[in-house]
């Protein structure tokens, strides 16, 4: 919220724009990163896989971005990260799409 206050009473400069989000991660959840990034990650890979086109550039840069946030979060930022208020279990989300994708592809054949 300071950032966002700092924002609006100063000109902002874009070194200082950027100096404001990377010094701090509050309200962004690290969980929703993380599903994130195993999102692209299986994306990245399909598209190896199967079409190795300019999407999976685009996957990787934002695979890439997605880890450096993660990383700043983990170790760099600890302090503005509100681990109290990210307590949705990965496992819930996780073990769904491993269960459903089995179940209709059973169906459908």
């Amino acid at each position: 919220m300071h950032s966002m206050v700092l924002f609006l009473n100063r000109k902002c400069l874009p070194s200082m724009c950027l100096y404001n989000f990377v010094n701090d991660f509050a309200g962004l959840s690290l969980k929703s990163q993380e599903l994130t990034a195993i999102f692209l990650a299986v994306r990245l890979y399909c598209s190896i896989v199967m079409e190795y086109d300019i999407h999976t550039i685009l996957d990787l840069a934002t695979l890439g971005t997605t880890l450096w946030v993660i990383f700043m979060i983990r170790f760099k930022l600890r302090a503005s990260y509100m681990e109290d208020k990210d307590n949705f279990p990965l496992y819930y989300v996780v073990s769904q799409s491993g269960f459903d994708p089995r179940v209709v592809c059973y169906h459908l054949q």
